[in-house]
């Protein structure tokens, strides 16, 4: 976790984003089942979770083939998308970013720390 970046985490906890409310730009890592069983591309471009997306990438990540991906809303987002070996959820570690380069710059240290050392645990 990176620390001294304000007091979001704090906030979080004490239930100040709850209700709706989109939490500040972060890393998180969201999982999301895939019923349909689409493919990963076709999954995110179907699915609501993401605003406009663009410029798809084949990825490795915990030794699974992945697509990386961005997508604006909000805030610009880089993501990686991969597939659970288990039980074939989505997993995506997503990438939320400012345009302040030295919370951006942090918060991507965090992201690249996180998708470099995914791991599924057998």
């Amino acid at each position: 976790m990176i620390s001294g970046l304000n007091n979001t985490p704090k906030k979080i906890r004490a239930g100040a984003y709850e209700g709706g409310t989109e939490y500040p730009a972060n890393v998180q890592v969201t999982v999301y089942n895939n019923p349909r069983k689409f493919s990963l591309q076709q999954w995110v471009k179907q699915s609501n979770q993401f605003s406009v997306t663009r410029d798809f990438k084949s990825a490795k990540i915990a030794g699974q083939t992945g697509v990386k991906f961005q997508s604006s809303g909000l805030y610009e987002n880089e993501n990686v998308a991969f597939i659970s070996p288990k039980d074939s959820r989505i997993i995506v570690v997503s990438l939320s970013k400012t345009g302040n380069s030295n919370n951006d710059a942090l918060y991507r240290q965090a992201y690249q720390q996180l998708v470099n050392s995914f791991m599924f645990l057998k």
